[in-house]
């Protein structure tokens, strides 16, 4: 069977967000152990939007909007703080799950769209920004959302299509994923959203790359008529004004450890490694597209505290879904399906310390 029930597949993500989900709320509020100022800065951003105001307009932050809506709009609910900012997660996974739902069956073969579902819905509803440590923590949580996006942006966008092509659907969510990108953070955007573009036109998906502008556009227009102009030139001002300020340049080490640190110089070889196996197997627009992911994955894990390289969970994905059928392709005698399992292998690797403590944290919080 090569593809999924897709029914029975969105009653198994729901089931996920359930309990996954529902374990963060067990304790009745939110407990929190680190990073307790990173917690008090975001509070201060949700008590000023409850009482009407405006991000970008009267308060400086380089994050957008929608990172905070979600939580306020639980707080104008009635709920208090710690648990509006639980179910927002919630909220966000179920708005989530049909995108995942789409892309798992249009995409990925059955196990592998599993797995996806769990990375894409356990990184939404995480209680920790992922790294190392233990503990619950909802430091940079707009970080998780924006992986979590990206990563349903980055499959539908650039893997090929299982079964009929469906450019309209395919454009319409690419759009509206980038356009909740843009206004989650613009990091994300900028460092993907043209990939997946040359993605589109590379492969002669014009009506999904014209879907995608309509799309992304609509929902800007539609925040303009919302929020107004002056919200879209409040947010590019804090956005020019952190980036040009020196008190800190960075979230976490600098580039040039980002880029050839020991901490990081493993994931990137994997991925260099992973662009050349999928180039010597006739995949040359995908390892080609990989090349021009890479820079932007080194630059988005610069920015983001914590520097945790998320985007391996989307080389996962794309290694377990272009892997070459055994015998299929060979060098110098050694099967480059073996070598994909291998590289897999050290993925999963490198990615199970943040994939464990993020897996482990609404346990932990529980």
């Amino acid at each position: 069977m090569s593809r999924s029930n897709p029914f029975v597949f969105a009653i198994a993500m729901l089931i996920f967000v359930v309990v996954f989900g529902g374990a963060s709320l067990m304790q009745g509020g939110l407990y929190i152990d680190t990073h307790e100022g990173d917690t008090y800065h975001l509070m201060d951003i949700l008590f000023r939007m409850e009482l009407g105001q405006k991000p970008h307009s009267d308060f400086v932050t380089p994050i957008g909007i929608l990172a905070f809506l979600p939580i306020v709009l639980f707080m104008k609910s009635g709920f208090g703080v710690g648990m509006a900012f639980l179910w927002s997660q919630i909220a966000v996974a179920l708005i989530l799950l049909p995108i995942v739902v789409y892309a798992a069956r249009t995409r990925l073969s059955p196990a592998v769209g599993y797995l996806f579902g769990l990375l894409v819905l356990g990184l939404t509803l995480a209680m920790t920004y992922g790294g190392s440590g233990t503990g619950a923590s909802i430091s940079m949580h707009y970080n998780r959302w924006a992986w979590a996006a990206s990563l349903l942006l980055l499959v539908i966008g650039t893997l090929p299509t299982r079964g009929q092509p469906r450019e309209l659907a395919d454009g319409v969510i690419i759009g509206a994923l980038s356009a909740a990108l843009l206004m989650i953070k613009v990091t994300f955007f900028v460092c993907l959203v043209p990939v997946v573009a040359i993605a589109l036109l590379w492969s002669g998906q014009r009506t999904a790359f014209l879907a995608a502008l309509v799309s992304g556009a609509a929902v800007v227009a539609l925040s303009v008529a919302v929020l107004g102009v002056s919200h879209w030139i409040g947010y590019f001002d804090d956005l020019l004004l952190v980036a040009t300020s020196v008190v800190r340049p960075s979230a976490g080490v600098g580039f040039d450890k980002i880029a050839a640190g020991p901490e990081f110089i493993g994931p990137l070889v994997v991925a260099m490694a992973t662009a050349m196996l999928l180039r010597r197997t006739d995949k040359d627009r995908e390892g080609t597209l990989l090349l021009l992911l890479i820079p932007g994955f080194l630059y988005i894990v610069y920015q983001n505290f914590g520097n945790d390289p998320k985007w391996l969970l989307f080389l996962l994905i794309l290694l377990l879904t272009l892997k070459p059928e055994p015998g299929a392709y060979a060098i110098r005698g050694r099967d480059l399906a073996s070598v994909s399992n291998w590289l897999a292998a050290a993925v999963i690797a490198f990615a199970l310390p943040s994939l464990y403590t993020l897996a482990l944290s609404p346990i932990t919080h529980m």
